[in-house]
C-alpha cells in the first residue's frame, strides 16, 4: 500500500511539474517565434493545462484500463466544477461575465451531451474520435475569429524580459513532456494498485484518485488566483479544461486507442457531469455572482458524490 501511495505522489508531482514548465516555456517559446497571442491563449494554454489529464489517460488506454481513461475524465469534470469553482468562490467570491458564459457554457454542455450520447453506445471508436476532434477544432477557429476580449491572463503567463534562447525553450520543453509520460506511468501504476488494495472498481480510483490528481494544476492555479482576488479566471479555466477534457482528450485517446465505457459510468457518473455542469451555468446567468453559498453548497455536493462513490 505504501509503495502504492508513493508511486501516486511521486507521479503527480511529476504531471505537476511537467505540466508547469510545458505552458510556461510552449508560451515564450511561442511569444519568441512572433506567434500572435490570441492564438497562443486558445491552443498552447489550453494544451498545456490538460496535458496531465491527455498522458494518463492515454497511458491508461494503452495499458487497457479504460476505465481509467472514462473515469480520470468525468472524475476531473466534476472536480472542475464543484471543486475548484467551490475554493475559488470561498476564497474570494466573483461575478460573472453572463455573455462569456453564455458562450463557452453552452458550448460545454453541448459537447457533455455529446459524450453521453456516444457512451449509450459503449464504445469510443476512431471514427467517434476524430469527430470530437473536428468539433474541438472548429471552437477553436471560431473562438480565435471572434475572439476580441481581454487578453490580460495571456499578458500576466508571459514574462516580459529578457528572452531566454529558442533551443533552451525547446530543451526544457521536451524535459517537461518526458516528465509528463513518466509521470502518467507512475501515477496509473500507483492508482491501479491501490484500487485493487483497497478493493475498489478502476473507475472509483480514476473518478477520484486520478481524477483529483491530474486536474492538480487547475486547483492550485484557481486558488492562487482566488488568493490574488482574480477568482472570475477559475471560471473560464473550468469551462475551457471540461470542454478540452470531454471533447479533446477523449478524442485524441479514441483515435490512438478506441475505447470502452463501462455501463457503471452510466448510473451516477455522467448524470453527475451533465447537471453539475448544467447547474453552474444556469446558477451563473441567474444570479451573475459565485460567493461563499454557491462555494459551500459545491462542497457538499463534491462530499456526498464521493462518499456515494466509496460506500456503492
Amino acid at each position: 500500500m505504501i509503495i502504492s501511495i508513493f508511486w501516486v505522489l511521486l507521479g503527480g508531482a511529476l504531471l505537476f511539474v511537467g505540466g508547469h514548465y510545458l505552458v510556461d516555456h510552449a508560451v515564450k517559446l511561442a511569444w519568441a517565434l512572433r506567434i500572435p497571442k490570441a492564438v497562443v491563449a486558445m491552443t498552447v494554454v489550453a494544451f498545456g493545462t490538460s496535458a496531465p489529464e491527455l498522458v494518463v489517460s492515454l497511458d491508461a488506454a494503452a495499458s487497457d484500463h479504460d476505465a481509467l481513461v472514462i473515469g480520470n475524465i468525468l472524475g476531473s469534470n466534476i472536480a472542475n466544477v464543484v471543486l475548484v469553482l467551490a475554493l475559488s468562490a470561498l476564497i474570494a467570491p466573483f461575478a460573472v461575465a453572463r455573455g462569456r458564459l453564455r458562450q463557452d457554457g453552452l458550448v460545454m454542455l453541448a459537447g457533455t451531451a455529446a459524450f453521453y450520447a456516444v457512451a449509450l453506445t459503449g464504445h469510443f471508436n476512431r471514427a467517434m474520435g476524430l469527430l470530437f476532434l473536428l468539433g474541438m477544432a472548429l471552437f477553436l477557429w471560431n473562438s480565435f475569429r471572434k475572439d476580441h476580449g481581454d487578453l490580460e491572463e495571456f499578458e500576466n503567463i508571459v514574462e516580459h524580459g529578457r528572452p531566454m534562447g529558442m533551443a533552451l525553450h525547446g530543451a526544457i520543453i521536451v524535459g517537461a513532456l518526458l516528465a509528463l509520460a513518466l509521470g502518467a506511468h507512475w501515477f496509473v501504476k500507483g492508482a491501479v494498485e491501490m484500487a485493487a488494495w483497497f478493493g475498489v472498481s478502476e473507475a472509483v480510483i480514476g473518478l477520484t484518485v486520478v481524477a483529483v490528481g491530474s486536474c492538480a494544476p487547475e486547483i492550485v492555479t484557481s486558488v492562487m488566483a482566488a488568493f490574488k482576488r482574480h477568482s472570475e479566471v477559475a471560471l473560464g479555466n473550468v469551462l475551457g479544461s471540461n470542454l478540452f477534457n470531454i471533447v479533446g482528450i477523449t478524442g485524441v485517446t479514441a483515435v490512438v486507442f478506441p475505447l470502452q465505457i463501462s455501463s457503471e459510468f452510466l448510473r451516477l457518473d455522467m448524470p453527475m457531469v451533465l447537471i453539475t455542469s448544467l447547474a453552474v451555468v444556469l446558477w451563473g446567468l441567474m444570479f451573475r455572482r459565485m460567493g461563499r453559498v454557491f462555494g459551500g453548497l459545491c462542497l457538499v455536493v463534491y462530499g456526498g458524490y464521493i462518499t456515494t462513490l466509496f460506500l456503492a
